[in-house]
């Protein structure tokens, strides 16, 4: 994903998911247990709502790149 894309898919998503991107970019190697104890998640959501991010940004950029196609 292009910068732009990523700042455009980062306004898509909702507060609490923006703030755990934000958090999870800023502090890459941080555990889960310590993002979900930040965020106050459980270290399951944590691993839950970053897959559902990532799926979201292939989703976004696929659907973005496949109407540039067209």
């Amino acid at each position: 994903m292009t910068p732009a894309e990523w700042s455009d898919f980062l306004v898509t998503l909702p507060a609490d998911q923006r703030q755990f991107v934000t958090l999870k970019q800023a502090q890459p190697t941080v555990s889960d247990e310590a993002m979900a104890q930040t965020l106050g998640w459980t270290p399951k959501k944590v691993q839950r709502s970053w897959t559902k991010v990532l799926k979201q940004a292939w989703a976004y950029r696929n659907q973005a790149r496949g109407s540039e196609a067209s």
